[in-house]
């Protein structure tokens, strides 16, 4: 029995998956969001899906970290000279590494043509419904519509 063959992405879908999971280092869930939006790519997609997901729930994660932190040293101020802002402070230093690493390793996997489902992720598309997001990439077409007719008549 043979395997089912791969088909190649091509280079604008590298590029976009590679793009997308990296982006998330620099830029948070931003690319990720753009990406998914933006394109038609059915496999591009699913890489945009899966690193929004994780973006949106490492800024959770540095959220409620964050909030213990500063609430631990609050009570902590109050009723002893101990202070609890370094555990949580290392705590959100570990979750950005985490993070670096698994941008780095979903892209190497997408770079293999592979979907890496990040770990720790929580389901945020499913959360927000896929009609929630095709009205925003309604209204983002329609800002581009425009803008583009503005940057039009400004360039005759």
């Amino acid at each position: 029995m043979t395997s089912p063959v791969k088909q190649k992405p091509t280079q604008e879908e590298f590029t976009l998956t590679i793009i997308t999971h990296l982006g998330g280092i620099f830029a948070s869930f931003i690319f990720a969001l753009l990406v998914m939006l933006l394109t038609k790519k059915s496999q591009v997609k699913k890489h945009a899906q899966n690193a929004f997901n994780w973006q949106v729930s490492f800024i959770i994660y540095l959220i409620l970290a964050w909030i213990l932190s500063f609430s631990s040293t609050f009570i902590m101020s109050n009723f002893s000279n101990m202070h609890l802002v370094f555990p949580f402070s290392l705590f959100t230093t570990i979750l950005t590494i985490i993070n670096i690493a698994f941008c780095i390793i979903a892209t190497l996997k997408a770079s293999e043509g592979q979907i890496w489902p990040y770990p720790l992720s929580l389901n945020i598309i499913s959360l927000i419904g896929e009609s929630r997001i095709n009205q925003v990439k309604t209204e983002l077409n329609k800002v581009y519509r425009e803008l583009s007719q503005e940057f039009k008549k400004k360039n005759k």
